[in-house]
């Protein structure tokens, strides 16, 4: 993550690349413009289409005269540059890089797809009412994130979640185990630096070759 505290529209980001329909929709292929040196950008503000036109130019910085890397939003392993160019667009709607600091992410959502948002406190509902609305959510393909407590970024929970962290939800089930219903909740970390070990992690004995296949579930 980069120097401005933006996590909220990266994970947004990350949240929506899981459907690429969805990312493909943003960057329209528009070849004229692009071998001139240009991206177009679709995206939304305040519920209307709007298309930026923007050089592809990236900016980089120098840190203590021992290696450039991308201030903000960084490159993807594969290479890709597709979430530098849509921070670079919030950005230029927003008025500056600095000025998308801190943020939500029903807001990165709704400037990325015109969609509306809805945001559950945890505290203020059931978990039988949480975990109904998330699997409705989930089954019609709708973007899903969750976001652990705040605190200090640096350090994980009894179960090594993030604090303070987005995630992407990517499943969520519920299956009957020795007679009673059993609600899991599939997650992903969109930079890696977590490792659940709380029930029913990666290696939980309880995951039975059956199970695995008919949740889905990979490593």
């Amino acid at each position: 993550m980069g120097e401005i505290g933006d996590e909220y529209f990266i994970a947004a980001c990350i949240a929506l690349a899981e459907r690429m329909d969805r990312l493909k929709a943003i960057f329209a292929p528009m070849e004229e413009l692009n071998s001139q040196g240009f991206v177009s950008v679709n995206v939304f503000s305040k519920g209307k289409p709007v298309s930026y036109i923007m050089d592809d130019l990236l900016m980089v910085k120098p840190y203590w005269n021992q290696y450039v890397d991308f201030p903000f939003a960084p490159l993807l392993n594969d290479g890709a540059a597709w979430l530098i160019f849509a921070e670079k667009a919030f950005a230029r709607q927003n008025g500056w890089y600095y000025r998308i600091e801190g943020g939500r992410f029903g807001e990165a959502i709704r400037f990325l797809t015109g969609a509306p948002t809805r945001e559950y406190q945890t505290q203020e509902f059931s978990a039988e009412l949480l975990f109904k609305n998330l699997i409705q959510a989930v089954y019609e393909n709708h973007i899903v994130t969750a976001t652990s407590s705040r605190g200090n970024n640096d350090q994980n929970d009894e179960f090594g979640l993030m604090a303070a962290y987005h995630y992407t939800v990517i499943g969520a089930f519920e299956i009957m185990r020795s007679g009673k219903p059993l609600l899991l909740v599939k997650l992903r970390d969109p930079w890696a630096k977590s490792h659940y070990t709380g029930p029913w992690n990666a290696q939980d004995e309880r995951w039975s070759q059956k199970l695995k296949e008919k949740l889905s579930y990979s490593d």
